[in-house]
């Protein structure tokens, strides 16, 4: 299991901080580091509470997106920590154990968000316009990442 997800994560205070002070309750955050908390987040919940069950996609390309340009500067490898995850953020299976090298990517995914957020205060502070939904691929059932399929159980 992730470490971060254990809360014994390198850095575990500023992670923890971050999301507590900057990621919303609900809905898009309004700044980009908050954006990226909440996309950490939501990849962390997917594959620790719901077994990759649900269209993560607007996560991991936010992530690519916003962090891409920097993060060869802090140390963990960004591209790797994304390859690894990418077979499980449009899953739609549920139950689906994360094997130690993708608990390894969300570890580095948490590492480089308080890093980016260290190294570009400016950047990091800057009004978000982006909600990480809107950048989701359609899942196997044709659906986005934010679309209700209430209706689509009867």
């Amino acid at each position: 299991m992730s470490k971060y997800w254990r809360e014994e994560g390198e850095f575990q205070a500023e992670f923890t901080k971050m999301t507590e002070e900057l990621m919303p309750a609900m809905g898009a955050a309004d700044t980009f580091a908050g954006e990226v908390i909440r996309a950490v987040n939501r990849l962390y919940y997917e594959a620790f509470n719901n077994g990759w069950g649900n269209n993560v996609s607007g996560a991991w390309h936010y992530l690519k997106q916003v962090l891409r340009p920097e993060a060869g500067e802090f140390g963990v490898d960004l591209d790797k920590a994304l390859a690894a995850i990418k077979p499980y953020v449009n899953m739609n299976r549920g139950g689906v154990d994360t094997p130690d090298r993708v608990n390894d990517a969300l570890d580095a995914l948490c590492t480089i968000a308080v890093k980016w957020a260290q190294a570009n205060p400016e950047r990091a502070a800057e009004d978000n316009e982006v909600d990480m939904l809107d950048l989701s691929d359609k899942d196997n059932y044709g659906r986005y990442d934010d679309e209700d399929d209430e209706d689509d159980w009867y």
